[in-house]
């Protein structure tokens, strides 16, 4: 079961490379680590009006290893509100997920067994090879992968390669609201089944331009991601906001998109659930706190500007 739900999220993972780029801090930093434990906490923001608030946090994927950060000031919103909402982006529970994978085989690997040397341009497969050698991971467990799942899979081993660990976000908020005795909502923001059933029916290879923007987003963004995480637990959002758009994601939208996988549609789903929900909450008395991950937050066109243009009014805490 681990390894096909490890599959599930290989599968899936190259959402997280299509969103908007990652970029330096303004500061050269010395010593993340002691900088972040001593940090005061990622910023707030907040949408009220005359008897609600929503407190939203923007979470991070990854955080320098065997670093907590700051939560207080998190906690401090947690104890005056009565929701805590997230994001449930997987739609698909563990037993449910392996019955859909394994008659969709085809959403992770080459269809009939085809091979990246097979049909990948020569260039592309060279420069998968360079950049699988540098991160330690043998080329011949990739090779029956889809291109998309390969440029995902060697996303996540760049991030132990920068010093860092993925955190669950999702799962340390919603163990300081339930410790808070506050209910937790989990949105569903993408129809998993469905989205798995496009990509296991997308022709061999719709996805090679994919797997070459990921590798843009490993060896333009890779090294940059100790600086991201520092600026996030800094609640530098000035530094956020600058961060530069050094990979475009139109391509990989683009190239999935020829195998009948509307990403953009699917992203922007997503924004319009959460604005659909802030906003409905907005409408009782009281405080909700949401987190919400910080590039679907703050891009252009994300949940910020979705609920501004609706004339929500909101301010960095």
């Amino acid at each position: 079961m681990i390894n096909v739900l490890k599959r599930l999220f290989a599968a899936i993972g190259f959402v997280a490379a299509c969103l908007p780029a990652l970029a330096l801090a303004q500061q050269p930093i010395s010593d993340p680590d002691e900088i972040i434990v001593d940090a005061p906490g990622p910023a707030l923001w907040r949408m009220s009006d005359a008897d609600s608030d929503v407190l939203i946090l923007g979470s991070v994927a990854m955080l320098p290893r065997n670093v907590r950060w700051n939560s207080r000031p998190f906690e401090a919103a947690l104890a005056r509100a009565d929701r805590l909402y997230i994001e449930r982006p997987m739609g698909v529970g563990g037993l449910r997920a392996i019955r859909v994978l394994a008659s969709q085989r085809d959403v992770f690997e080459n269809p009939n067994g085809a091979r990246l040397r097979d049909f990948l341009p020569a260039p592309l497969y060279a420069r998968t090879q360079a950049v699988a050698a540098r991160l330690d991971v043998p080329m011949d467990s990739l090779e029956r992968l889809r291109p998309h799942t390969v440029g995902s899979g060697l996303i996540r081993a760049t991030v132990p390669a920068q010093g860092l660990a993925f955190v669950d976000m999702n799962d340390q908020t919603s163990g300081l609201a339930r410790r808070a005795r506050v209910p937790v909502t989990e949105l569903e923001t993408v129809q998993m089944p469905a989205l798995l059933r496009a990509m296991n029916d997308m022709p061999l290879g719709a996805d090679t331009a994919c797997l070459d923007s990921q590798l843009d987003t490993i060896e333009r963004q890779g090294p940059l991601l100790r600086d991201r995480s520092t600026a996030w637990a800094r609640g530098d959002t000035a530094a956020l906001r600058q961060f530069a758009a050094l990979v475009d994601p139109t391509r990989c939208f683009e190239s999935i998109a020829t195998g009948g996988v509307n990403f953009r549609a699917v992203m922007r789903g997503r924004v319009m659930i959460w604005r659909d929900t802030l906003l409905q909450s907005m409408q009782h008395q009281g405080v909700r706190v949401a987190v919400i991950e910080t590039g679907l937050l703050l891009e252009p066109g994300g949940v910020l500007d979705a609920l501004r243009e609706s004339g929500a009014n909101i301010t960095n805490e």
